[in-house]
């Protein structure tokens, strides 16, 4: 296998952020992620759960000005 925090499978949205950083919903590892411009993993922006800053069902994306 290759490296886990790079490989993406039934990506339901992604979005630009006005910095070039690509947000990612990966549907199969039930997280959202976020890339720099060269594709290197940045870190989880949120995961499937029930607690703080988590979500339970997510299926879109948008950017909205002043988020980071």
């Amino acid at each position: 296998g290759g490296d886990s925090l790079k490989e993406l499978f039934d990506v339901s949205d992604a979005t630009l952020t006005p910095a070039g950083a690509l947000i990612v919903i990966n549907n199969y590892g039930e997280s959202v992620r976020e890339f720099d411009k060269r594709g290197r993993f940045l870190r989880y922006v949120t995961r499937k759960g029930a607690g703080p800053g988590e979500y339970r069902s997510i299926s879109s994306l948008r950017v909205i000005d002043g988020d980071t």
